[in-house]
């Protein structure tokens, strides 16, 4: 693949055509942006990371549930996380906020109890 902010001259265009795709791609930077939207959508990008990360916390709150002494090199903003995680393996649904501007809470819990919503907001301190 080659990428030209300038474009390409008759000959190497002609020269790609005759390779075919695979072999020499030219690309301007609006091709190359055009190929790379093709690639990879952004929801599925973020819904993969989120997986990823999730799952990674779920396995950090089983870490501390059997080694406690692991808590002290959990940061902040993981610690979160792997109460969230927590939170959702006992049945509540969660939501983590974003930080910084969270209205002073960082996790928001909530469950229906006798057919009422109940909204818990958590405040963690490491």
């Amino acid at each position: 693949m080659v990428i030209s902010r300038s474009g390409f001259s008759t000959n190497a265009l002609q020269h790609a055509n005759t390779v075919g795709l695979g072999q020499i791609d030219l690309f301007s930077a609006a091709d190359l942006r055009i190929w790379l939207s093709k690639q990879i959508q952004p929801k599925e990008v973020e819904s993969e990371y989120n997986r990823i990360v999730r799952g990674a916390m779920r396995d950090l709150a089983l870490l501390i549930a059997k080694h406690p002494e692991t808590l002290a090199n959990i940061e902040w903003r993981e610690l979160e996380k792997v109460l969230r995680e927590t939170f959702e393996g006992i049945g509540f649904d969660t939501r983590l906020t974003r930080p910084g501007k969270d209205g002073g809470f960082d996790l928001e819990l909530s469950s229906t109890e006798g057919g009422q919503k109940r909204v818990y907001l958590v405040e963690v301190k490491h």
